[in-house]
Formats: C-alpha cells, sequence, structure tokens
C-alpha cells in the first residue's frame, strides 16, 4: 500500500465548501492578511457563466458593472478572524432597472456574514452563563427567589450581607425648563 495514498490533503478552501457552500460563486483564493492580525481573508469570485441576482425582485441578469470590493466577517476558525473579500456586481435588472446584487452568505448591508450572525446569536441565548460572575468567573449560586415587588425581603437579605446602603431622602428633580434667550 503506497502510504500517500493514505494522506487526505485537507484545506481551508475545502472546509469553507463543506461548511458554508455559496451557490454560484468561488471561494478563490486564501491568505493570511497583511493588513490585520490574526485574519485570514478568502477572496470570493462569481462562478463562470453565473447572472448576478437582482436584490429587489430575485430575477438574474448580465452584470452592469461592479462596485468597491467589499468584506464581510465570517464565523471565526480558532483564533483566526475569517474576512470573506467580495467585489459586488450591479445588474441590469428589466424590472428594478440597474441594481446591486444579492449575495447568498450576506443580508443588506450588514457586515457580517449571515451564518456569523446566527452563531452570535445563538451563543448570546445559550451560551451565556448566569451562574458565572462576569467580573471573575467563578460560580455563583443562587440563595432565593424573590417573586413580584418585595422590597423589604430584598432590603433584609442586603442588611443581612452587609450590602445594604442607606440613602439619604433628596428632593424631587426639578421641573423647570432652561429657556436660552
Amino acid at each position: 500500500m503506497n502510504i500517500q495514498s493514505c494522506v487526505y490533503s485537507l484545506t481551508l478552501k475545502s472546509v469553507l465548501n463543506r461548511v458554508q457552500p455559496i451557490k454560484s460563486f468561488v471561494y478563490e483564493s486564501v491568505r493570511f492578511s497583511e493588513v490585520l492580525p490574526d485574519t485570514i481573508e478568502v477572496a470570493v469570485v462569481p462562478r463562470t457563466g453565473s447572472k448576478a441576482q437582482c436584490s429587489g425582485c430575485n430575477r438574474h441578469g448580465p452584470t452592469y458593472d461592479h462596485l468597491e470590493t467589499r468584506t464581510w466577517l465570517m464565523t471565526p476558525l480558532w483564533t483566526f478572524t475569517l474576512a470573506l473579500i467580495y467585489r459586488m456586481r450591479r445588474v441590469e435588472c428589466q424590472t428594478c432597472g440597474v441594481i446591486v446584487e444579492k449575495v447568498p452568505w450576506a443580508t443588506g448591508k450588514h457586515g457580517l456574514c449571515d451564518g456569523f450572525r446566527l452563531f452570535l446569536a445563538h451563543w448570546a441565548r445559550y451560551e451565556a452563563d448566569p451562574l458565572c460572575c462576569p467580573t471573575c468567573g467563578s460560580a455563583m449560586k443562587i440563595i432565593s427567589f424573590i417573586e413580584g415587588h418585595r422590597t423589604e425581603v430584598i432590603e433584609k437579605i442586603l442588611r443581612h450581607c452587609g450590602l445594604w446602603e442607606d440613602q439619604a431622602a433628596r428632593a424631587p428633580p426639578s421641573t423647570a425648563v432652561a429657556v436660552e434667550g
């Protein structure tokens, strides 16, 4: 058995094609950024022969011209930021006129790919630990549930812990309006 046949070459382009395939587009090149530290730039180009999709009516049409190159942030890989780089086309649409194309990885003018936005939403919902101290990271315990508007119970607990601060009574806020002449 030849040892080379056992070795499988895995590239970041093949990982991206597996994890986030983008119809009608090709991952052209992957390189470390020369400008941003710890950033991998992924250049995307339209697949040969593909027509741009109108962002207004979703019809395909011929390319009118190209805009400046844009960058979208993708879901990070290990400690690296992934930046998707693409030069948007403008479509000559029969219905909408000349309009910027719709791309499958992002919605509207967001600077984040849809997959990364979904990842962040999921992380914020499920990975935030309410029993972990945001300051030091140590574990916290629930010692009591207080239902309803029970300020006397809250005051009693905080006094017991030595955390209650008596506040001097203060005057209500002024309702006078300053008018400049």
